[in-house]
């Protein structure tokens, strides 16, 4: 062993300790986190297909449907809302202190101020009337959304059609449900009965609601129409599934 490796033997060890966890850095990167997600979640819900397409066509970007983008946006609004506070509540002192110096020094509201207050105030009353220029931002919003149906087949027969049982979706559409049931059953498609709602079918066969549509609403038949009085519990079924009633 040398001289060299004796003297380092006998130097007392250094410990280091890791610093306190800063909570306020911590919350101001949580702020500034969550508002470049909610940011960009903003920009994509902003664009998509309206959910009737969206949830009809199964629409996912980068893995992830309509569904799945609104939570996320929600859940990192609610985040920038609370860290926000919470910022607020760390700096809270330096924010007193300022207005007090302000207060003392006679406040002279600055025309900035009064110019980006009167602006908001505006912009929030074109929005409630929905007129120009803020209309237009409505209007390339309804326009982007529509332009993602290129076809007719692309929307749903109604509203949230992919959640009625199969049952009830053909007798809305004045479809034969043996035929219907056949023709699935016949290209492959695993079906656990008529109760089985379109979405629920989609999903376990990796498919969407719309291609077993395209598959079976070939299978039209004369409507049935019952005489005033003979609503049965299906028939009601069959007219308000899905409407949230």
């Amino acid at each position: 062993m040398t001289t060299t490796e004796l003297h380092s033997m006998s130097q007392p060890k250094k410990r280091y300790r890791g610093k306190a966890l800063n909570w306020r850095s911590l919350t101001a990167f949580i702020v500034t986190w969550a508002f470049a997600v909610a940011m960009v979640t903003g920009t994509v819900l902003y664009v998509i297909p309206k959910g009737r397409v969206a949830f009809w066509t199964d629409w996912e970007l980068i893995g992830l449907d309509k569904g799945a983008w609104g939570n996320i946006h929600i859940i990192f609004g609610a985040i920038f809302i609370v860290s926000g506070v919470i910022h607020l509540y760390f700096n809270w002192k330096p924010f007193k202190k300022y207005l007090a110096e302000r207060a003392a020094g006679h406040i002279h509201v600055r025309r900035e101020v009064v110019i980006a207050s009167i602006g908001t105030i505006l912009v929030m009353g074109a929005a409630i009337a929905n007129v120009p220029p803020v209309s237009w931002v409505f209007d390339l919003n309804e326009t982007v959304k529509q332009s993602w149906v290129t076809s007719p087949d692309l929307e749903p027969p109604y509203g949230h059609a992919e959640e009625s049982s199969l049952r009830s979706l053909t007798k809305r559409t004045d479809i034969d449900l043996d035929k219907a049931l056949f023709q699935l059953a016949a290209d492959g498609f695993i079906v656990n009965g008529p109760r089985d709602s379109l979405l629920k079918i989609a999903r376990r066969n990796d498919t969407t609601p719309l291609e077993l549509y395209r598959r079976i609403k070939k299978f039209k038949v004369k409507p049935k129409i019952l005489p005033a009085g003979a609503y049965t519990a299906e028939a009601v079924e069959q007219q308000f599934e899905g409407k949230g009633i």
